[in-house]
């Protein structure tokens, strides 16, 4: 699943290209001021000529989204990680709810777009996508106006060793979550094989690590094969 357009960035058309000087003793508010737009309008445009990747992990609720996400920070450069289920603390929120959701990708790409002015290129976002119809929606809102391309993986999990891991968490709605896990997995492992919410990756005997390793295998020969191709989206 790839999308490409391209990055807004804080500068634009009309806006006059300033000398970088140190700001002068006379008008030092409005010297300083355009001294500092000029270091970001600069890093605005370094950023938007370069293409982002957005690094969707898919999963049920204990599959190891986050911790997968935590091996993949360590091992890349300008990247940052987003946790959709920290973006959807808010109440009330229904993921099944079309202006809830919309609102969460909204807010998904506003953080984005402040990480790519600080030169971020990479994003990895955690979240739970039930259905293809989540999926495209959320690659729709980052990739708005952007250069983006997005990659969205499926972290799939054995029912025995998924609610392990649940209940390795030690949360106080154990129950309630193992239930919900269950639930998850059967409809992830129902749609795995068209991947239509990710490229499915069997977790039940790998840790971590060796997700992050082939989460970074698939990514390289993507780029490799698109590159190969001229950069063509599938």
């Amino acid at each position: 699943m790839t999308t490409e357009t391209h990055f807004q960035n804080e500068s634009g058309p009309g806006r006059p290209r300033l000398a970088a000087k140190a700001p002068s003793s006379q008008n030092l508010v409005a010297d300083s001021f355009r001294w500092v737009w000029h270091l970001l309008t600069c890093r605005s445009r370094r950023a938007g000529r370069e293409t982002a990747t957005v690094i969707l992990l898919n999963g049920s609720i204990g599959v190891g989204k986050t911790t997968v996400a935590r091996h993949l920070l360590l091992s890349l450069d300008r990247v940052a990680l987003i946790d959709g289920e920290i973006v959807t603390l808010v109440r009330p929120f229904d993921p099944h709810n079309r202006r809830d959701f919309d609102h969460a990708c909204r807010t998904i790409r506003l953080l984005l777009d402040r990480h790519a002015s600080r030169g971020i290129t990479t994003f990895i976002v955690t979240w739970i996508l039930e259905d293809s119809d989540q999926v495209r929606l959320l690659c729709a809102a980052v990739c708005k106006n952007a250069r983006v391309a997005t990659r969205a993986f499926l972290l799939l999990c054995e029912a025995d060793e998924l609610i392990r891991r649940v209940k390795a968490r030690n949360r106080p709605d154990v129950a309630e979550e193992t239930d919900r896990a269950r639930e998850l997995s059967d409809s992830f492992w129902a749609r795995a094989a068209s991947g239509e919410v990710g490229y499915p990756i069997d977790t039940s005997e790998l840790g971590p690590e060796a997700v992050a390793a082939v989460i970074r295998k698939v990514l390289s020969e993507r780029r490799k094969a698109e590159g190969a191709s001229g950069g063509d989206d599938e």
